[in-house]
C-alpha cells in the first residue's frame, strides 16, 4: 500500500490469467479504488482508467510482453521479468520517500 492515499501497488504477474493487463504481459501497476468487477471491466490497457464506476482509478507503472500465457514456456525469460519489477517497485518505493509521499 502507498501510504498518502489508498493507492496500492499490483505486481501481476500472471501472464495467463492476469488481473489489470492482456493475457502475455506481466505488470505493475496502481490501483486506487477496488477490484470489484471482473477484470475485463478493469484492464488498464492504456495506461490509466477514466475512473468511472465500472473502472478502478489506476494506471501501469510498469509492463513487460512475456508472449505466452505459462511461465513454463521461458522460466529464466519469466523470473528476469518478475525481478525487473520488482526492482521498479523498490525503485518506485524509494522516489515516494524522497518526495514526503511514502
Amino acid at each position: 500500500v502507498v501510504s498518502d492515499s489508498a493507492t496500492v501497488a499490483v505486481l501481476d504477474l500472471d501472464c495467463g490469467q492476469p488481473e489489470l493487463s492482456v493475457p502475455g504481459l506481466v505488470t505493475l501497476s496502481l490501483a486506487s479504488k477496488p477490484l470489484l468487477s471482473d477484470p475485463p471491466m478493469h484492464m488498464l490497457c492504456s495506461g490509466e482508467t477514466d475512473g468511472d464506476d465500472n473502472n478502478i482509478v489506476g494506471r501501469q507503472e510498469s509492463a513487460y510482453f512475456f508472449g505466452d500465457i505459462t511461465s513454463k514456456a521461458d522460466p529464466d525469460k519469466y523470473i528476469e521479468m518478475a525481478n525487473l519489477l520488482l526492482q521498479r517497485y523498490n525503485l518506485f518505493k524509494e522516489e515516494r520517500i524522497e518526495n514526503g509521499k511514502g
